[in-house]
């Protein structure tokens, strides 16, 4: 039997990292409760949120820093396996390679087939799965020890411009894929659309039991370009998404947005804070195109940002900040590891940047 919705918690004052934000811990009880949903993405309700545009940079000692793997191709996304191997995306080969610090790195699987590999997630279970870009839609796929691969779900939309995405397992065994709106926008508040959605599927693929609606996959709306989603906790999913293309579509901030079940984020009918309740507004915003995101990642209390820096969030009220300004290029993919290190990825490298660095 579907456990209810417990009520929505009291979240924790959100500061990022180029961010504060106090108060997103005091949520407005006042609101009309959610449909009924298993604990799992309560989401932002209080409407609090910030414009960023300022921050202090955090200096970091080099020895901090350690590359871990280099002579990679197009790295876009890294995700740690239970016994703390790394198991690192490469977008244009399609190749998720297993790295270790101080080991040589090694071809775990290739996912054939493919444009582009967007995204990895490791489930309980020690499946892996990937959110890829094929010759005719973007697809889940799972990746089994053996090194073989199997749709999981296909006929996502895909399309030239705005067509990012991210995959993460749940605490409740299920798979979150977050989907572009492939450059037509008509398909974010689209309920029949899985394009420019949060789903929340079964690892097999199908309808998640507990869903907003009993037999649609989608669990969010109103989503443009995902970049990062990732967990905190057994009840915030958070979510990066890019606000500036170059296809002449109306820019919108760059967001870091916390899931609600049957959360209508608002594009394209708004950008950023808007006054409409119907909408939900994002934790944190930038100016189009100043973050950059490249990959979300969340651990200990800390939210952490990979684009065009490295930036961290505090989920409890103290000031937001940036790190190794300056000394790295722009940044495609992060995780954090299980020993606390922050692992981020250039295009061609994968550095680590120690637990110990990051008070």
């Amino acid at each position: 039997m579907a456990r209810k919705w417990r009520g929505v918690p009291v979240a924790v004052a959100l500061s990022v990292a180029l961010v504060v934000v106090a108060a997103l811990a005091l949520r407005d009880r006042s609101e009309p409760a959610p449909p009924p949903a298993a604990d799992h993405g309560h989401g932002n309700r209080s409407g609090a949120g910030v414009l960023i545009t300022t921050a202090p940079a955090l200096a970091l000692p080099d020895t901090a820093v350690t590359t871990v793997a280099a002579g990679l191709d197009a790295v876009r996304a890294i995700a740690f396996r239970p016994d703390g191997t790394a198991l690192v995306a490469e977008g244009r080969t399609g190749r998720i390679v297993a790295v270790r610090p101080g080991g040589q790195p090694s071809v775990f699987a290739t996912v054939p087939g493919i444009e582009a590999l967007r995204s990895i997630t490791v489930h309980t279970d020690g499946t892996v799965y990937a959110l890829v870009t094929s010759t005719v839609d973007n697809r889940v796929v799972g990746v089994r020890a053996n090194g073989s691969v199997e749709p999981v779900l296909t006929g996502i939309p895909r399309g030239p411009v705005r067509n990012g995405g991210a995959i993460a397992a749940g605490p409740d065994g299920m798979l979150y894929v977050a989907t572009g709106d492939a450059g037509d926008e008509r398909n974010a508040p689209d309920p029949t659309s899985l394009a420019g959605k949060v789903l929340r599927i079964t690892p097999g693929g199908t309808v998640a039991p507990d869903n907003p609606q009993a037999d649609s996959m989608v669990y969010s709306r109103g989503h443009r370009d995902p970049q990062g989603l990732a967990w905190y906790g057994q009840t915030d999913l958070f979510l990066a998404e890019a606000g500036s293309t170059p296809d002449g579509a109306p820019d919108r901030h760059d967001e870091l947005n916390l899931i609600q079940a049957n959360g209508d984020y608002g594009w394209p009918a708004t950008t950023a804070f808007g006054s409409n309740r119907r909408y939900v507004n994002p934790v944190a915003a930038w100016q189009p195109g100043e973050a950059g995101f490249g990959g979300l990642a969340v651990k200990g209390g800390r939210v952490y940002l990979a684009g065009t820096k490295l930036y961290r969030i505090w989920l409890e009220g103290t000031e937001p900040q940036t790190l190794l300004d300056g000394k790295l290029p722009r940044l495609h993919a992060i995780a954090t590891a299980p020993d606390d290190a922050v692992w981020v990825a250039t295009d061609d490298s994968v550095l680590r940047v120690g637990g110990e660095a990051l008070p």
